[in-house]
């Protein structure tokens, strides 16, 4: 599943080049779409992971219905943006490499296999 491991990285790059816009956007009154609107862009990428992929999802096949593929997606995806407003608050965004790993540390047993991080 590179290309999983690879979109992580890609979004990383682009939250990175543009840093400031990204810093003040998720900061403020401005926060609330900004967040919402990442979000739902990486919980829809997610869902259709899931589904393109049921053999990396967290549940049986049986049990994989919509709800709990819209649930596991929206966990995961609020948990990423979550690391990534950590990220920009830090102030370095030099090493996307390393920010990566640090995101894939906290995700989902589920999604580190996915991603090729976890056997």
């Amino acid at each position: 599943m590179q290309t999983l491991a690879r979109a992580e990285v890609d979004l990383l790059r682009h939250i990175k080049s543009l840093g400031v816009v990204y810093r003040t956007a998720l900061s403020g009154q401005n926060a609330a779409p900004v967040r919402r609107a990442l979000v739902s862009f990486l919980q829809a990428n997610l869902e259709t992971a899931l589904r393109e992929y049921p053999e990396i999802a967290p549940l049986p096949a049986e049990e994989l219905d919509d709800r709990a593929v819209s649930m596991i997606a929206a966990y995961a995806a609020s948990g990423t943006v979550g690391a990534i407003e950590a990220w920009l608050a830090a102030g370095d965004l030099g090493d996307v490499g390393q920010a990566s790993r640090i995101v894939a540390a906290g995700a989902p047993t589920w999604w580190a296999r996915a991603t090729g991080r976890m056997a």
